[in-house]
């Protein structure tokens, strides 16, 4: 039941009864799902049911709360903001425009000239294209035009199920694939393959693998990506249309978070076989469903968006709070920074979780802001912890700088791994550009500070200079430049207007205080992220914006012309 910028969960409950030889009392207890409870009890948003008591039950997802002698337990989560912010700002425009244009070639050579796909899914249409794109403001126009054009292409991929493509060893892979579990006979599409897994199969034609017994993993990564870059291509190209025709496709797409990780069912694995961690790539999933949805004015599927949403949120924000207060309990521990997952036991031999002694320095545990982003480098997730969990936030990046040697953005010196891990006191790549972007939105040191830092990381190769998440075989190529670029750009922009979205119009040029736009038709709009709300005139004459939702406004725009903000 969405209520305003929160939604109330209403669980309800079919009891059986059974009988013992020792005429032990029926219970009935109608619990709320443990990681809430991880929220609820110690910091975070979630607000659990009043009438909920403690059941004296430790579970491997936290405290098991139930309402006694009822069939009917609820809470409410808030619902984090789903958009992106689109800054442009001046500062360093023309500079920008440079730097990402110097390897723009060499980039879009890299994709487009092997003929096959290296790593399997359809997101490859899209993804490494969409990403550059959030910085269209500083892209030279020919640059930005030749991505519309690929982003155009790739649509029709991911708008088509059989569109067939030619993956790793030749073999021919299509679009979505419907995969079905086992337990309900509930089905979704998927995307992904696996780079290593598809060595299972000769063939991979649709009965192949619509039938294969062999579980498939990280297909909340594939769908993840697919379904935010086709957000951000549909949003940067203005193809609306093809993706509304074919809404069913994404919709079933996004079916498997609804089947696959709902932790009110206890089961938060992110693969078929439900043994392996949330990854942090799925955030992309909810991302681009709701936005989608949102977009296109479709009401009820934006609300079931938005109520998965809220929930994967509180249980990302639960684990942020697992090791600290709950986990730490039981192992007879200090504190820790912060559980990679809930994981389900496969064996007598894989239990649930065990202190990572050998992974924790001062308190941080080796990979503990990779997991907050794994491949994705969402900072609309960031913002959601800095937003709900400052504190807990401040903390985790204390403990982390706490376990470093030297510099975290200096020289760097020869490591095992680049990719994830705190190896010989050094963050990876993905988790110095998640220390930064963090510590921009936190706004930790001084504006300058911050400046230098991004900068010193980049010339030392500590944020990724070709390659997003740093494994050559993620093949996930962008302009070399793009990762520091991104993180200034969001520094420049920290405290002034960004854009959010926008339909039926075009962007020709944002330069703060200046957005160009053209192709207005029929109830075309822009939306704003401002801390108050915005003044504007467009050619001269007043633009209304009305308030949405916190800091988001959208203004009715009907006709060409400049837009500019006093």
């Amino acid at each position: 039941k969405i209520e305003g910028q929160s939604v109330r969960i209403v669980n309800k409950y079919d009891f059986r009864t059974f009988s013992d030889s020792l005429d032990t009392p029926v219970l009935y207890a109608s619990p709320l799902p443990p990681p809430v409870m991880l929220e609820s009890l110690y910091g975070g948003a979630a607000i659990a049911d009043k009438a909920a008591c403690d059941l004296g039950l430790p579970t491997k997802y936290g405290p098991l709360f139930a309402v006694l002698d009822e069939n009917i337990s609820e809470y409410t989560l808030p619902i984090p903001e789903y958009r992106e912010r689109f800054n442009f700002t001046p500062k360093s425009k023309e500079l920008f425009a440079e730097m990402l244009h110097s390897d723009f070639d060499e980039y879009i050579s890299y994709h487009r000239d092997k003929g096959y796909i290296p790593n399997p899914g359809n997101y490859s249409f899209l993804f490494q294209y969409a990403y550059p794109s959030k910085l269209f403001a500083y892209l030279k126009r020919e640059d930005r035009e030749r991505l519309e054009e690929i982003m155009r292409e790739g649509i029709d991929v991911v708008s088509h199920p059989d569109h067939a493509y030619v993956g790793p060893s030749g073999r021919r892979c299509l679009s979505w694939y419907k995969r079905t579990e086992p337990y309900t006979d509930i089905s979704y599409l998927s995307t992904y393959l696996h780079i290593t897994g598809i060595s299972k199969y000769r063939h991979c034609d649709r009965e192949t693998i619509e039938n294969s017994e062999n579980v498939f993993i990280e297909l909340d990564w594939g769908n993840g990506m697919s379904l935010y870059a086709t957000w951000l291509a549909a949003l940067f190209t203005g193809s609306f249309d093809k993706i509304e025709e074919s809404f069913s496709i994404f919709r079933r797409a996004f079916d498997y978070y609804l089947v696959g990780m709902d932790f009110a069912c206890m089961t938060v694995g992110y693969a078929e076989n439900g043994v392996s961690w949330n990854d942090g790539t799925n955030y992309g999933g909810y991302l681009g469903f709701v936005n989608i949805a949102d977009a296109l004015g479709k009401r009820e599927e934006l609300e079931l968006g938005l109520y998965a949403y809220a929930k994967m949120c509180s249980l990302r924000r639960g684990m942020l709070l697992s090791t600290q207060h709950y986990f730490c309990k039981y192992f007879g521990t200090e504190p820790w920074y912060i559980a990679k997952f809930f994981h389900e036991e496969t064996d007598g031999d894989c239990a649930f979780i065990s202190y990572p002694k050998d992974l924790v320095s001062n308190g941080y545990r080796r990979q503990g802001l990779y997991n907050f982003s794994t491949e994705g480098h969402y900072l609309e997730a960031f913002r959601m912890y800095a937003k709900y969990l400052p504190e807990e936030l401040e903390r985790l990046l204390t403990a982390a700088e706490g376990s470093l040697i030297g510099s975290l953005t200096g020289e760097k010196i020869d490591l095992a791994t680049e990719y994830s891990t705190l190896k010989n006191g050094f963050l990876g790549e993905q988790e110095t550009f998640t220390y930064l972007a963090l510590s921009t939105i936190l706004a930790r040191f001084d504006y300058d500070t911050l400046e230098q830092m991004i900068n010193e990381a980049a010339e030392n190769g500590r944020i990724s200079r070709d390659i997003l998440g740093n494994y050559v075989w993620s093949h996930r190529r962008l302009s070399r430049e793009w990762s520091r670029i991104m993180l200034l750009t969001q520094l420049y922009s920290r405290d002034s207007v960004t854009l959010s979205a926008w339909r039926n119009l075009r962007i020709d040029s944002a330069s703060f205080p200046e957005i160009n736009i053209s192709g207005v038709t029929r109830e075309a709009w822009l939306e704003i992220h401002s801390e108050s709300v915005p003044s504007a005139t467009l050619n001269g004459r007043g633009l209304s914006f009305v308030l949405l939702r916190e800091n988001i406004y959208r203004a009715e725009v009907e006709e060409n012309g400049t837009i500019v903000f006093n």
